[in-house]
């Protein structure tokens, strides 16, 4: 997929349908089971990310054994920003996952709001 046709994908999914932000995305987190998926490389994922999440690079994403087998699963992704974590979602969906939402401003706000991460 070249660089403008992503961009039009990840622009029509972002909407209140689709994203959650990040501060409601940990109460969640908090309050319920969510399955946490980081679409991002393993290279920076290992350097920070958020606990009780896993790491399935994007590019695996649609092959991966890790991913749950119920489709009712409540899953969030998750990556830098809140971008590739839309493409994520995206195909999830087409994956047939009902419940699957992309948090908005990503790892990189969850470290700026001083919540607790982990390191691999």
């Amino acid at each position: 997929m070249n660089d403008d046709t992503f961009k039009k994908v990840i622009e029509l999914a972002r909407n209140k349908y689709n994203t959650i932000e990040l501060e409601d995305a940990k109460s969640l987190m908090e309050k319920e089971e969510i399955f946490l998926i980081d679409v991002r490389p393993s290279d920076i994922y290992s350097q920070a990310h958020l606990p009780n999440s896993i790491n399935i690079p994007l590019s695996k994403l649609e092959n991966s054994k890790d991913l749950p087998k119920n489709m009712d699963t409540q899953i969030l992704t998750i990556c830098n920003r809140g971008n590739s974590s839309l493409a994520g979602l995206v195909i999830l969906k087409a994956l047939g996952y009902n419940r699957v939402k992309s948090m908005n401003g990503g790892t990189l706000e969850w470290i700026n709001r001083g919540y607790k991460i982990e390191q691999s």
